[in-house]
């Protein structure tokens, strides 16, 4: 073999790497990320009396929930919640993660915000007397606690006069 014979394997070898690599799409970072299903999005809560209200903010990426906030000038007040980011792994403090829907369209909410608790939630939209509502159980290591929230909107905060 001459010189030229083996810079020309060479240099036909370099350009097919380089078309191949032109033609196999990279995946980017935002490809591989998942995102909260559109259905489980928004401001869900419900009043636990004086104490003000249970709500759970979840959001594209992130989720937050807080006992006994309250709403005001415009916000929520968070009374000490963190902001979690949806994750393939909990991380106390940092992310959740949400499961596929189950065998009757739940999904697992999982969260670790403390040393003491791991926050287990299985939520589902409902219907309940033809208003959209989400089902959420909350499990505990001994029992369970079910409870249907509404979404807070516009609409329901002006009809409630919340806006001060």
């Amino acid at each position: 073999m001459t010189k030229h014979h083996i810079f020309k394997q060479v240099a036909i070898t370099i350009v097919a790497l380089v078309s191949i690599g032109a033609v196999v799409p990279a995946t980017t970072a935002s490809a591989k990320t998942r995102t909260t299903p559109t259905e489980l999005r928004g401001i869900w809560i419900r009043s636990i009396g004086d104490a003000g209200y249970t709500q759970y903010h979840i959001n594209k990426g992130t989720f937050w929930y807080s006992y006994g906030g309250i709403y005001h000038l415009g916000k929520w007040d968070r009374d000490g919640a963190k902001t979690l980011k949806l994750g393939s792994k909990v991380k106390k403090n940092k992310m959740f993660t949400i499961s596929k829907k189950d065998k009757k369209g739940y999904r697992i909410l999982r969260a670790s915000t403390n040393e003491d608790s791991q926050l287990r939630l299985k939520i589902k939209k409902v219907k309940v007397n033809k208003k959209v509502r989400m089902r959420i159980t909350q499990q505990f290591s001994q029992s369970n606690e079910t409870h249907n929230y509404f979404e807070a909107t516009k609409h329901w905060e002006a009809k409630n006069n919340w806006n001060f």
